[in-house]
């Protein structure tokens, strides 16, 4: 990813069909995955990259969190996209002045996202564990800061909101 360049991870992996290796899976609560991502591979594949860009101190720009908490990812690290126009999607920036190699690979049963660079950016991110409220209503709340510092100096946070599986009426 080349300087000031921005990555879709959708754009990246359409189209999700089966002619380009994507199958159905079985998504949350046992039901059936489409082929363009929900709950599948892709979205997995997403939440790495999503990880990999905030820890790398890289501008987030559009992510699509899933709608409930998931067991497969730390709450509020998650994303998902769906390969298709307007549908959910994962953006970031290269605001770096060097060309970035994003990687995505199994390690055993773990799926990891890795950012290389070709010299050193001198960029220090530090992520705190995201902060957790449970609300009333069976739904919560997450934020996950981080203090970037080197060639920038940035603090922000990543908020998201996951619906109660079971509302209470």
């Amino acid at each position: 990813l080349k300087p000031s360049m921005s990555l879709s991870v959708t754009l990246v992996i359409s189209p999700v069909t089966k002619a380009n290796g994507f199958t159905p899976a079985l998504g949350g609560f046992g039901a059936r995955s489409a082929v363009d991502g929900t709950n599948g591979g892709a979205s997995a594949a997403a939440s790495a990259v999503f990880q990999a860009a905030f820890n790398a101190g890289l501008p987030v720009g559009k992510r699509t969190a899933y709608p409930y908490l998931t067991v497969s990812t730390v709450p509020g690290t998650d994303a998902q996209v769906h390969a298709r126009p307007r549908g959910a999607t994962l953006t970031f920036s290269n605001n770096t002045k060097h060309i970035l190699l994003l990687g995505v690979v199994m390690q055993g049963k773990l799926l990891k996202a890795y950012i290389f660079n070709n010299s050193a950016i001198g960029r220090t991110t530090t992520t705190l564990p995201p902060a957790v409220t449970l609300n009333q209503d069976g739904s919560t709340d997450t934020a996950l800061k981080r203090q970037i510092s080197g060639d920038i100096s940035v603090a922000d946070q990543v908020a998201t909101h996951y619906q109660a599986i079971d509302q209470y009426p």
